[in-house]
């Protein structure tokens, strides 16, 4: 995953429908953590084209997902991969869904149409997302948890990756390790989230990213550095690990 902190907001034709880039960078997550493709039926700033979407379509971060020739559990797959990386999403049935689908609303856009934001109120309070407000029919993911929540501030763009502080997270995991106490900053959130991010991706950090350094991300991160055959490792940050750690996930570059 490539990312850059330019033009969340922009605009941008995707296939046949048009999608802003933050929806894009979290339509691709949700693949990567799914392993599949998506085919987007519907996208976004689509106002009035279809009446069955009751103006959830007319902002941004609204999208439907293709459901053709899949089986329910492929559905569900698709619906909880969307979930992890950050959508309100529900499988949808037809009638009255303009034919079955995945209705799926990027949680925290800025440009969703008042419809959307009381779709993504009712996911959180595990809801269907419809005017009858029923029972969420899909399997639930922790609102609280959006294994993309940090990406929601960088956007696609070929060649760019985010800088993972090195000097920053060695103050963070050095504090842990001194004081036992979670640690975090204004300064250190986003390149805590970014290790933590990389870290659930190599399977040594299955909880929360949540930006604070304490002793699961240090478990996880002196497990990565084991891994890499340092012996007595500790969970304290050093260039040499970090660089193997965005080497390893394509997710970042390192500075000192």
């Amino acid at each position: 995953m490539v990312f850059s902190t330019s033009a969340p907001r922009e605009r941008v034709k995707f296939g046949s429908v048009t999608l802003n880039r933050r929806s894009i960078c979290m339509l691709r997550e949700a693949e990567r953590i799914g392993g599949f493709k998506l085919r987007i039926v519907q996208g976004s700033f689509n106002r009035g084209a279809v009446p069955a979407s009751a103006g959830t379509h007319d902002g941004g971060g609204a999208m439907d997902v293709s459901v053709r020739g899949l089986t329910r559990e492929q559905i569900r797959h698709r619906v909880v991969s969307l979930r992890k990386a950050g959508w309100a999403a529900w499988r949808r049935t037809s009638p009255p869904f303009n034919g079955p689908h995945i209705h799926a609303i990027a949680v925290g856009d800025p440009d969703l149409s008042a419809g959307a934001k009381r779709q993504v109120t009712d996911y959180k309070n595990h809801k269907n997302g419809l005017a009858g407000h029923g029972p969420d029919p899909d399997p639930r993911v922790d609102p609280k948890f959006f294994s993309a929540a940090f990406l929601a501030r960088y956007v696609t763009r070929p060649g760019v990756k985010p800088f993972a502080d090195a000097s920053i997270l060695a103050f963070a995991s050095k504090r842990f390790e001194t004081t036992k106490r979670q640690f975090t900053s204004a300064s250190s959130r986003r390149h805590i989230e970014l290790v933590q991010g990389a870290l659930k991706e190599v399977g040594l950090y299955p909880f929360r990213v949540d930006g604070e350094w304490g002793p699961r991300t240090h478990e996880g991160y002196r497990n990565w550095r084991t891994r890499l055959g340092v012996k007595n490792a500790t969970g304290v940050v050093g260039r040499p690990g970090l660089e193997a750690l965005g080497r390893k996930t394509g997710n970042f570059r390192v500075k000192a």
